[in-house]
């Protein structure tokens, strides 16, 4: 494999930019550096099912492949987030057109009941299927096109449950007064169960060529200090039995922590007030 220094990397990414600007394809400029095969680097794109669904798959491949010399997918599998998975709206000059963007997100591949037995969706997997294409299948439908090609799939999942899926009360986060706030608790163990279930549905069912996790999240402190709108957030999360649970077993006096952050959300509001302590 070529290595690239940076005066090379800093040139490729000026020359980059400007060949986006020119709305040519990239793939003459990434070439210079293929080394001895296509695959000696990965050229990857996130990308989701809407993608596929709008263009077809075949012709969404040669789109990749002939302006960014694209040989890795980085599929987005399971996600709730529009922004990873749902479709570019308004719509682009290309592709299906749609009057409405329509997003809910969920599981854009095959769900196979028989992993999800030993969890709360052993009677109803199917709710997991993000409903939004259909019944495309993007693992099933994807990778097979993909390998005739030499491109790559890696699937990718996200670390969230719909809060409109009746479970979902059985896996989300508490606040510090016991609120259900809207994202799972990762140390629920019936998140964990679910997860594991994922995970081997995805692995086993599919000829994957990896896989990507994605768990974006802010910690309870920055939560709190930081500006929405003006205000804290004062949904702290997370004070469920199974982080207390853990909390002791690791030491911690989970009723000190509850009573340092009453202190702090209090602190923070009279702060945003202008009520600033004696001492500075």
């Amino acid at each position: 494999m070529k290595k690239i220094n940076r005066r090379e990397f800093i040139q490729a990414g000026t020359g980059l930019a400007a060949t986006f600007t020119a709305g040519s394809s990239i793939g003459p400029l990434l070439s210079k550096y293929s080394g001895e095969t296509t695959l000696s680097k990965i050229i990857g794109i996130q990308i989701g099912a809407p993608s596929f669904v709008d263009e077809g798959v075949e012709k969404c491949l040669d789109i990749l492949q002939e302006r960014a010399s694209v040989n890795t997918l980085f599929a987005m599998v399971h996600s709730y987030k529009e922004g990873l998975s749902g479709r570019v709206w308004p719509p682009v000059d290309h592709g299906r057109q749609f009057e409405s963007p329509g997003f809910h997100g969920g599981y854009y591949a095959k769900v196979h009941t028989e992993y999800y037995r030993n969890t709360l969706f052993k009677d109803n997997p199917q709710i997991l299927r993000a409903p939004d294409d259909g019944d495309f299948d993007l693992l099933g439908s994807v990778i097979p096109a993909a390998k005739k090609r030499g491109i790559k799939t890696i699937a990718w999942l996200a670390d969230q449950v719909h809060n409109d899926i009746p479970q979902f009360q059985q896996m989300a986060e508490m606040d510090y007064s016991g609120r259900t706030l809207n994202q799972v608790c990762l140390n629920n163990p019936n998140f964990q169960s679910f997860l594991n279930a994922m995970v081997g549905d995805c692995v086993t069912s599919d000829e994957i060529d990896g896989l990507m996790w994605r768990s974006e999240r802010w910690g309870a402190l920055t939560n709190l200090l930081y500006s929405w709108d003006g205000e804290g957030r004062t949904e702290i999360p997370c004070f469920c039995p199974y982080c207390q649970k853990k909390a002791k077993d690791s030491g911690i006096n989970f009723d000190r922590v509850r009573e340092g952050y009453q202190a702090l959300i209090k602190f923070d509001a009279d702060a945003r007030a202008g009520k600033l302590p004696a001492e500075g």
